[in-house]
């Protein structure tokens, strides 16, 4: 796949490690990250489009480590996107938003 600018084109696909020198795969130069936790395919949310600076983590207190014969480590962390709802603009009927799921599809 490409896309042509100007006189030339430019690769909208590029597979891992050739061309792109990236351990993912890359679609319009970002990388494609194939999750387990994403819907089934032709279905909403399977595949995301996700700006993850705009989401806070936060962990509290760091890792806890319990001494027995089984190893046992508590990790509590949390996490959520930074804005509660997607931005209207004020001149614009499209929304704008850091997380965008790709709509369902036959």
């Amino acid at each position: 796949m490409s896309q042509t600018v100007g006189d030339a084109g430019a690769p909208v696909y590029l597979p891992s490690g050739g061309a792109s020198s990236s351990p993912y795969v890359s679609l319009f130069g970002r990388p494609v990250i194939p999750i387990e936790q994403c819907e089934t395919v032709g279905t909403t949310g399977d595949i995301i489009l996700a700006d993850m600076s705009q989401y806070a983590l936060a962990d509290k207190s760091g890792v806890q480590q319990d001494v027995s014969i089984h190893v046992r480590f508590v990790y509590r962390v949390d996490g959520q996107p930074m804005l509660s709802s997607a931005i209207i603009p004020f001149k614009e009927a499209n929304t704008l938003s850091p997380f965008v799921a790709l709509a369902s599809r036959d």
